[in-house]
């Protein structure tokens, strides 16, 4: 793996060409080979994908915000043999992390410093681009802080790309669904690209839609849309918006109706997926007397008390593990009522489960739990992302001229032209 560290010391072109025969003979493979290549899948539903889109079969991906690997892991999920060609992430934990469970050939930290020269074409390229200032749980300061354009960096990294000849063949970008709804206040407006979104957009997502993704729809098929993860048949409450865009070259017919129908009615409760307490380390353990209270829970989060001494509501109300997990976030744990006034959060143990990832996926030894609770709290959930991206693939038109997924390009009309 190539490592591409930035500080005031060196730049990416000086740190290219120190590495330049390392990258060389990591990169060199024989593109071919690797498409032609057929895995055996044991796990039915696996064996079903693979062999309804077996041509998939290999995929490459540049990674932005990658996190924990959640699309990544999605993707193997799905049978789908990966070629991670670059992995772009800002925290230390999250890239040894992703390191430790994917072959990664390059990766950076800072995504302002990347360019489209830095990257080598790969079939999908994926984001899930901060989301602390479009959260209802962060300061919704909107554009107004570095990390709320991040969304105008990658647009400008995938018009590089499409101009150098490589533009990839699926856009995949995730947020918080609030972003669809951020700043009302300065307008409301009726949205372009929101399959099934039935309100009206924000001024944020309206700026989002005039300046990313109209430019970008004379090259892509674009929709998004808005999954919870409860919908999902996991008991977890997390509404997340997600951008696909699929270029218009391409025999794909997406839209986000398809994986509304791959929605199931949830036949499970966060309780199936803890711990016995006496194999919880008592840290987990709230200190605090917990007060029973009846509420008139409307919801699948079933509130059943309250955590006295305790000033900050989300972190005083404690919730029955009979409903389903509040949303897992980066700051204060939700409590859970666990037994007779047994009161606890979650162990990264079940928020791996609830987050839906798989028993093969591990954190490193040296990562703190710290760590991996805001990592998890970050994450997407797997199995969401795993629909979404089935529902691509099985959206795909079959026709005898269109039955590989090799890199085609793009051609880009000169100025003047």
């Amino acid at each position: 793996m190539i490592f591409y560290k930035i500080n005031n010391n060196f730049t990416f072109a000086k740190q290219k060409e120190l590495n330049m025969k390392n990258i060389q003979k990591n990169i060199k493979t024989n593109t071919t080979t690797e498409i032609n290549k057929r895995r055996q899948v044991k796990n039915e539903n696996k064996t079903h994908i693979i062999n309804h889109i077996d041509y998939l079969d290999y995929i490459s991906i540049n990674s932005f915000c990658t996190g924990m690997g959640s699309v990544l892991t999605a993707l193997k999920e799905l049978g789908c043999n990966l070629d991670v060609k670059a992995s772009i992430e800002l925290e230390k934990h999250p890239r040894n992390t992703v390191a430790h469970n994917f072959k990664v050939k390059k990766q950076f930290i800072d995504l302002f410093y990347a360019s489209a020269s830095h990257l080598d074409y790969a079939d999908i390229f994926s984001g899930g681009f901060p989301c602390q200032n479009f959260s209802l749980a962060g300061k919704l300061k909107g554009f107004d802080d570095r990390r709320g354009t991040v969304i105008f960096h990658l647009f400008q990294i995938i018009l590089d790309l499409i101009k150098s000849n490589k533009a990839p063949k699926i856009i995949f970008l995730e947020n918080v669904a609030h972003l669809a709804r951020h700043d009302l206040k300065k307008g409301e407006y009726e949205t372009e690209f929101g399959n099934n979104f039935t309100k009206r957009i924000g001024h944020t997502m309206k700026v989002i839609e005039e300046e990313v993704l109209k430019p970008l729809s004379k090259y892509y098929n674009i929709s998004w849309g808005i999954e919870n993860s409860k919908n999902h048949n996991v008991p977890h409450n997390r509404n997340r918006l997600f951008f696909v865009m699929i270029r218009k070259d391409l025999p794909y017919d997406f839209n986000f109706s398809q994986v509304r129908e791959k929605r199931n009615e949830l036949t499970t409760c966060l309780k199936d997926y803890l711990e016995p307490n006496h194999k919880v380390d008592l840290k987990y353990f709230s200190k605090k007397e917990f007060l029973p209270e009846s509420y008139r829970n409307s919801g699948e989060i079933l509130r059943v008390g309250s955590l006295l001494g305790v000033s900050y509501l989300q972190s005083r109300r404690v919730i029955s593990p009979k409903g389903i997990s509040a949303t897992l976030t980066t700051g204060e744990d939700a409590k859970y009522l666990t037994g007779k006034n047994k009161v606890r959060t979650l162990t990264v143990k079940e928020k791996l489960r609830i987050q839906t990832y798989p028993k093969w996926y591990q954190f490193p030894k040296d990562i703190p739990d710290t760590a991996k609770h805001k990592m998890l709290g970050n994450t997407m959930t797997v199995n969401v992302v795993k629909n979404i991206f089935t529902a691509i693939f099985e959206s795909r038109k079959v026709s005898a001229n269109n039955t590989n997924f090799e890199k085609t390009t793009i051609t880009t009309a000169k100025k003047g032209a």
